[in-house]
């Protein structure tokens, strides 16, 4: 089946073009905050309920960390308080873990089909991808390989919500197919506004 790509005329299209060579983005680069971004469900939760597990090791880290010695600075350390720190600690530190997952996990590239390819959309893709209707219009003739290939080619799906990542599964699923499946779903979701392309 035929593919399209459309580009700037610039000097890298063109020395890419001679080498037979094409650039992939890493998930993480995507422009919409749908693409590869995930949803955290249950993340306060879980969190909560580490520190309540936690708390009196936390407590105690907290002040020696602090140098806190009377007991008024020792008591804001309250469950609440150390929640709030840590609540703003873990969501970069898993939103730095996340984006490191997933670009340990693919590279990828957006073509646009023949089949299908509308005269209306043919232009928007020119407008957006191609400078505005002077670039150029690269045509691949791609194969669908099986998962187990090299690349493997998925449509597009809009959705109005990204989908959620259970946060109570967190560890199972870095370390299994799951998460695979996770990202690779995000790997193909754009927002609904993005349909019309």
């Amino acid at each position: 089946m035929r593919y399209f790509k459309f580009r700037t005329c610039n000097n890298d299209n063109f020395r890419a073009l001679e080498n037979y060579k094409i650039y992939a983005s890493l998930l993480s680069d995507f422009n919409d905050p749908f693409e590869c971004r995930g949803c955290y469900k249950n993340f306060e939760d879980v969190l909560r309920k580490y520190v309540h597990d936690n708390y009196e090791r936390l407590k105690f880290e907290a002040i020696r960390r602090t140098g806190s010695t009377t007991p008024e600075s020792q008591n804001r350390f309250t469950e609440q308080f150390l929640f709030d720190v840590y609540f703003n600690t873990a969501s970069r530190v898993v939103d730095s873990s996340w984006i490191e997952a997933i670009n340990n996990t693919a590279l990828m590239m957006c073509f646009v089909k023949e089949r299908g390819l509308k005269p209306t959309s043919d232009v928007l893709f020119w407008s957006h991808y191609a400078d505005a209707g002077k670039g150029m219009r690269i045509t691949f003739d791609l194969q669908e390989r099986v998962r187990g290939g090299v690349y493997y080619m998925k449509d597009v799906e809009y959705l109005d919500k990204i989908p959620e990542f259970d946060c109570r599964k967190m560890e199972a699923w870095l370390q299994g197919a799951e998460f695979n499946n996770y990202v690779e779903r995000l790997s193909h979701v754009k927002g609904t506004a993005w349909s019309y392309e």
